[in-house]
């Protein structure tokens, strides 16, 4: 058989205290969060005049949050769009009564693999997942600067997303004037170690709870 591959960014939003709450308050917000998430999406398709499927990959929903799959085509742009994400979530729920606490984000680049699954839709396998999960055990206790993350609303990168990251952003005096306009920081590298006892390199970076990013 023949094996589809990608290598690609990948975004794991998980909601803070998701597992804890009823089933009811589960679904509540799940459906509000999916919402908010198709909501932002759309507002920067609408930016670009882009349709869903020439950025987004593959959409994937978990037992407490969801992965979203880059194109190929925009790695690097994966730290871009969870910050925009981030904003979208944050910035709507203020206001709304909800039962989650707030949200983590985690961005890694790495492989996956297509299928279609049981019911006929399509899925994603690979280590790529897998990895991104894994940045999750980053903490803000783990945190080499006090002061990044801000708060619970963390977001943790991987070497390899960070990495093509700064190559998209390059030397470019434009791209990092942005990243200052949006009060862009981030930490040094430090290691982390997972539940199978694997050392990870990776560093928070933090924005402005309100910066929603176009994508190009």
């Amino acid at each position: 058989m023949q094996v589809v591959t990608y290598v690609s960014d990948i975004i794991l939003l998980d909601i803070n205290g998701y597992s804890s709450l009823s089933t009811e308050l589960q679904l509540e917000s799940a459906l509000y969060i999916t919402s908010q998430l198709n909501a932002g999406l759309n507002f920067l398709l609408a930016q670009v005049n882009r349709q869903a499927n020439e950025i987004v990959l593959g959409f994937i929903p978990t037992s407490d949050g969801f992965y979203v799959i880059l194109r190929p085509a925009l790695a690097g742009y994966g730290i871009f769009l969870a910050i925009t994400l981030r904003a979208v979530l944050l910035m709507k729920r203020s206001g709304h009564k909800l039962p989650f606490s707030g949200v983590r984000l985690a961005v890694h680049n790495g492989e996956i693999a297509p299928f279609t699954d049981i019911v006929g839709k399509p899925n994603f396998v690979g280590g790529g997942l897998n990895s991104c999960t894994r940045l999750l055990s980053a903490r803000a206790e783990h945190s080499p600067d006090p002061s990044i993350p801000m708060d619970k609303n963390s977001i943790v990168v991987s070497d390899t997303a960070y990495h093509r990251f700064r190559a998209l952003c390059g030397d470019d005096t434009e791209m990092n004037d942005f990243l200052a306009s949006m009060q862009y920081k981030e930490t040094d590298w430090f290691e982390i170690s997972d539940k199978h006892g694997n050392v990870r390199r990776v560093r928070f970076v933090e924005a402005s709870h309100y910066a929603a990013i176009e994508l190009p």
